[in-house]
């Protein structure tokens, strides 16, 4: 079951502080999974269903304002991908589209790769000790969007990554 706070956007489900398709994708795997959350339930019923994944996805595709734009946060210190290997030891927002994920179950880590090969390629981790910070399933719900990580870069075998605890730190791009 998931725990949200009063002052969360209803139907935001992955907490990026807007409602996007991806919200109502994350209904659906509640309902499908007989879960509930107060942010999810958008007719106030006291259950999530489809209905509400739906008035999730009704918003979600609704007209944006003129003034809307790609990203909530500023562009101000945010590096490539490419570049992520200069700062290591730093704390940085990485910028890149999520190109291939992968599931290591029996190493208990996620990846997210930048690049395809993701060798020598900045990559983020999410161990499994951190997975049920996620409402979703992060190596489904990030795949081919473009995104925002802001932690500090770590190198590994050559490779610059950023292990990533929370969805705070991964900003999606408005649109995807």
């Amino acid at each position: 079951m998931f725990e949200f706070e009063a002052d969360v956007l209803k139907g935001d489900l992955n907490g990026d502080d807007r409602i996007t398709t991806a919200d109502a994708i994350i209904a659906l795997q509640m309902v499908v999974r007989g879960e509930h959350s107060d942010a999810a339930d958008m007719d106030g019923n006291g259950r999530v269903t489809s209905v509400d994944a739906l008035m999730i996805l009704q918003e979600a595709t609704a007209t944006p304002a003129q003034n809307q734009t790609k990203w909530k946060s500023s562009d101000e210190g945010v590096i490539s991908y490419l570049d992520a290997g200069e700062y290591i030891g730093q704390t940085k927002t990485v910028e890149g589209t999520i190109v291939r994920t992968f599931k290591y179950t029996q190493r208990n880590i996620i990846f997210l790769n930048f690049h395809d090969p993701y060798q020598g390629y900045f990559t983020v981790i999410i161990w499994s000790s951190d997975w049920d910070n996620f409402p979703f399933e992060p190596e489904i719900y990030y795949d081919g969007k473009e995104v925002r990580v802001t932690g500090e870069i770590i190198e590994y075998k050559g490779t610059p990554e950023i292990v990533v605890r929370y969805p705070s730190q991964i900003e999606v791009a408005f649109g995807g």
